[in-house]
């Protein structure tokens, strides 16, 4: 196998798709947060903390980090679980969005990209 087709230099779409989304969607959480407390002070900390989460790992999946995708993984698995406190439609949007995450981020193309970093400067 050529080291190209090994190791891709383009993005995937959608690992840049998804990217995207948690960058959006932890911006929208975060901003909507910050102006509607309705929280005591370590909860909206802590709140804050886990948008901040979706920002950081949506932005460095879009640099080919390793770590961030996992970190999108354990952040809409645990917003999937605390979604079961909310209405049926809720959890219904957090489980499609676990699978979409799930599928753009494990996928063989995405594995692939994320696979080795150093390979892209050779």
């Amino acid at each position: 196998m050529k080291e190209q087709e090994q190791y891709p230099l383009k993005r995937p779409l959608t690992v840049t798709l998804i990217g995207s989304l948690y960058i959006a969607a932890g911006i929208i959480g975060f901003v909507y947060h910050l102006i509607a407390p309705s929280l005591s002070q370590f909860q909206q900390f802590l709140t804050l903390f886990l948008w901040v989460l979706a920002i950081t790992g949506g932005i460095f999946v879009l640099f080919r980090a390793k770590w961030a995708r996992w970190i999108l993984l354990v952040w809409i698995t645990y917003h999937l679980i605390i979604s079961f406190q909310h209405s049926t439609f809720e959890i219904i949007m957090h489980v499609i969005f676990f699978i979409l995450t799930i599928y753009c981020l494990l996928q063989p193309n995405a594995s692939k990209y994320f696979r080795n970093k150093k390979k892209e400067a050779d």
